[in-house]
């Protein structure tokens, strides 16, 4: 591979994953093993919490043994507030960076600390920058950012004007990245984008497509070059919304705190390509065991880098269906389709869990482009809504009978009209949502 050792660090990852994408699978498996195995030592040697937990991948002479790496123990969330302190590295390995402490948003219902160091967010930085290459981002252009909850951060109108958003080696990133509060309104939103120029905005997917239906509702002249869509997949709704209504491209960016970038979009098919040379996902099933291609299971995450308090085999919380290799002639993973967050399921008796789909038609017959579906029982289920306009005679018949044809006939459906849907505690709106215990 022809890259200048004097280039800056994030910038040789850059070229190493631009070309890591096409090696051969064997010869990815290799190097994501190589990296892998130096976590793993230093994880037994430096992290109390896994002094013992790795034992069964070793063996006698000190070398791995990979056939037995689904005997490594399942890491839950609830273990990263158990065992904070036992899971924090005595040492770094050398070049590894300063270490920083994050708390996770708790969309799960259990916020958690997290400790990274910054090697692994410079490689994490590396990887989007890759995905915005496949996507022909154009770092020129400014955007803007949705920040945390906090109104003391970026207020609306002013924001806040940051540094430049795109690869600091590239002379022609030369565009920067505004910040905007959370709890700006869609209408300030537009209002905010429209006076800055802005071409791209990053944001929670409900967020983006809150903005997109404002657009449409005041008719407005807003139009972006991308929307990026963090932490989580997007559904054809969200894309077909954010075209309508902000001319925009929606680009899915699969990321959470714990586990930095995980995967992107294929610029080919739309599938998810996984980030594997700074992370080993994993689908599995309730028995941890891999789920083959094309069922669902949970995702479990190995960030490679993050030294600082290794996640090894980490519970995303998430379930997805992994892919066949891609036609793009990536050799990266592929993630078929993001279903979701685990807590988000909808639970039957019989032990199925669903992720409900409704067209977007029945929305619209409904009278509302916004609503959440939320399981309150064994075999009960609420529609919560905002009743935008007249609805249709025979809306909600339809919904209950397109859910029934989903989870079975004995569902009982009540519809409620709010003037506000419920968020949680850290302002994130979760349209499915599973209420039970």
């Amino acid at each position: 591979m022809a890259m200048s050792n004097t280039a800056p660090l994030e910038q040789r990852f850059y070229e190493m994953l631009m070309e890591s994408q096409y090696w051969p699978p064997a010869q990815l498996l290799a190097y994501q093993r190589s990296q892998l195995s130096q976590l793993l030592r230093h994880a037994r040697s430096n992290v109390a919490f896994y002094k013992n937990r790795l034992d069964p991948v070793f063996k006698k002479d000190g070398e791995i043994n990979w056939d037995r790496w689904q005997d490594i123990p399942i890491l839950k969330r609830q273990d990263l507030i158990d065992h904070h302190d036992s899971m924090m590295a005595a040492e770094l390995p050398p070049g590894h960076g300063e270490v920083r402490d994050y708390a996770s948003s708790g969309s799960t219902g259990i916020p958690v600390n997290i400790r990274h160091n910054g090697l692994a967010f410079l490689v994490s930085r590396a990887a989007l920058f890759r995905a915005n290459t496949w996507h022909k981002i154009d770092w020129s252009k400014t955007s803007c950012e949705s920040t945390k909850a906090n109104p003391k951060v970026a207020p609306w109108p002013d924001g806040q004007l940051g540094n430049h958003w795109g690869p600091a080696w590239d002379k022609n990133a030369t565009g920067r990245v505004w910040h905007i509060n959370r709890q700006a309104s869609p209408e300030q939103l537009i209002q905010f984008m429209q006076a800055k120029q802005v071409a791209y905005f990053g944001a929670r997917p409900k967020t983006a497509h809150a903005l997109a239906l404002e657009a449409v509702r005041l008719k407005s002249t807003i139009r972006l070059d991308a929307v990026f869509g963090h932490g989580t997949g997007i559904t054809e709704e969200e894309v077909e919304d954010c075209r309508r209504g902000l001319g925009a491209r929606l680009i899915s960016l699969y990321s959470s705190t714990e586990c930095h970038k995980i995967a992107h979009p294929c610029p080919v098919t739309g599938k998810y390509h996984v980030n594997a040379e700074i992370a080993l996902l994993e689908i599995v099933d309730d028995k941890g065991q891999p789920c083959p291609i094309g069922e669902p299971g949970r995702v479990i995450i190995t960030p490679i880098l993050n030294t600082a308090q290794p996640l090894i085999r980490y519970d995303q919380g998430d379930t997805a269906i992994a892919g066949e290799m891609c036609r793009c002639n990536r050799s990266l993973p592929v993630i078929d389709r993001i279903l979701g967050r685990t807590t988000h399921l909808f639970r039957l008796p019989d032990g199925r869990n669903f992720s409900l789909s409704i067209p977007p038609s029945l929305k619209e017959q409904l009278g509302t482009d916004d609503w959440q579906l939320a399981q309150v029982g064994p075999l009960g289920f609420e529609v919560r809504y905002i009743q935008k306009m007249p609805s249709h005679p025979e809306a909600r018949e339809l919904i209950i009978q397109n859910m029934r044809k989903q989870m079975g006939e004995k569902i009982e459906v009540s519809f409620i009209t709010l003037a506000a849907l419920p968020l949680t505690p850290s302002g994130k709106f979760i349209e499915n949502i599973c209420e039970l215990p």
